[in-house]
């Protein structure tokens, strides 16, 4: 079975659609296939979608293990599981692509190069690095160009409105800000918010800078 989209794009599988795919090891005890939206057309196909967001009717103010597991639907709303994400960025050297579709209906995005997350044990903890090209900008990996330097999110772990482990003293920024991310103190890059609400503030800041300018966002990955 193959274990992500590009392997099925290799395979001539070119059309954009769910698929099901087996990213764990065959010898893992966990082991399972697991159905994902596969975009064979952006960047040269074979993208494995973890995040889509097309409008408000999936609540992404989630616990842990719903996050641990996923939820919603691959071609619709969907959040894909970060066991499966480990499972997908474990081995390989992956892209992680995003966009961001405003009101006005301009689209923009962000190739980050190096991208994994560690099991649950470590908290889902992220690896998220340079190259970065796009015309989204980045808020992620550097953002001392903000003036807020506490807001890199490389090395975060996850964090949830039930498990805090973001490096604000003095709040959970998952609580604060309505959803699962891998906040810092908290973010100026965030695709998780109150879907079009003011309390969603700044998701990809300065590109973004409220929720209420998005009309749909995409986190996808592809090894390179």
């Amino acid at each position: 079975m193959p274990k992500n989209c590009r392997e099925l794009y290799e395979q001539g599988l070119t059309t954009s659609g769910v698929y099901n795919i087996c990213p764990w090891d065959t010898c893992d005890p966990n082991f399972w296939c697991v159905g994902v939206f596969c975009d064979m057309h952006t960047d040269c196909g074979g993208w494995t979608v973890l995040q889509r967001r097309i409008d408000g009717s999936l609540n992404f103010n989630r616990s842990w293990i719903e996050y641990k597991n996923g939820f919603g639907i691959p071609q619709h709303n969907l959040w894909i599981g970060n066991d499966n994400i480990h499972q997908l960025t474990r081995k390989d050297n992956v892209s992680l692509y995003v966009s961001i579709k405003t009101t006005n209906g301009e689209m923009k995005h962000q190739v980050y190069e190096i991208f994994s997350i560690s099991n649950e044990s470590n908290k889902y903890k992220l690896t998220l690095g340079d190259p970065t090209t796009g015309t989204l900008g980045d808020s992620m990996v550097s953002t001392e160009y903000t003036g807020k330097n506490n807001r890199n999110l490389p090395g975060m772990l996850f964090t949830t409105y039930d498990q805090d482990n973001d490096r604000k003293s003095n709040g959970n920024c998952g609580a604060i800000y309505g959803g699962g991310w891998w906040f810092n103190w908290c973010y100026i890059g965030y695709l998780n918010g109150p879907w079009a609400s003011s309390q969603w503030s700044s998701p990809w800041y300065p590109s973004v800078t409220s929720g209420t300018y998005i009309q749909e966002t995409l986190m996808m990955v592809k090894p390179n």
